[in-house]
């Protein structure tokens, strides 16, 4: 019977020792998933990060250049509105000019009443007029 036994415990030796060596396995891959496992999960923080990093630099960026576009069209816009009171004030100056003259030369032909200075004058008008 202490045969038996002892047979049965040399025949059970292998399995013993390979549970264990399973079980250990086991425990090493479960810990080295683990590892991966958290390591992925870190990476895809990092990447996570990295790519709302350069969304909000994006979206930054678009929006400043349509600060300075609006800002140059601004300057463009003042620059003509600049132009176009000169050029306002030049036409008023001109347009007082001619009616002084207008007015000269009717004074004159009130003098004179003479009827080529009255062609003048309706000459004037019609400039004045336009």
């Amino acid at each position: 019977m202490k045969s038996k036994v002892l047979l049965t415990l040399l025949a059970s030796l292998p399995m013993i020792v390979f549970a264990q060596n399973n079980s250990q396995a086991l425990q090493k891959s479960r810990s080295m998933h683990q590892q991966m496992n958290t390591q992925n999960q870190k990476r895809a923080s990092e990447r996570a990060t990295s790519n709302q990093q350069w969304r909000m630099q994006n979206m930054m960026s678009k929006s400043l250049n349509k600060s300075i576009i609006a800002e140059t069209k601004l300057e463009k816009e003042e620059k003509n509105k600049k132009k176009l009171e000169e050029k306002a004030e030049e036409l008023n100056i001109d347009l007082k000019t001619k009616h002084e003259e207008l007015v000269t030369l009717e004074n004159k032909q009130k003098n004179l009443n003479d009827p080529e200075i009255q062609a003048n004058i309706e000459k004037l008008k019609k400039k004045f007029l336009k």
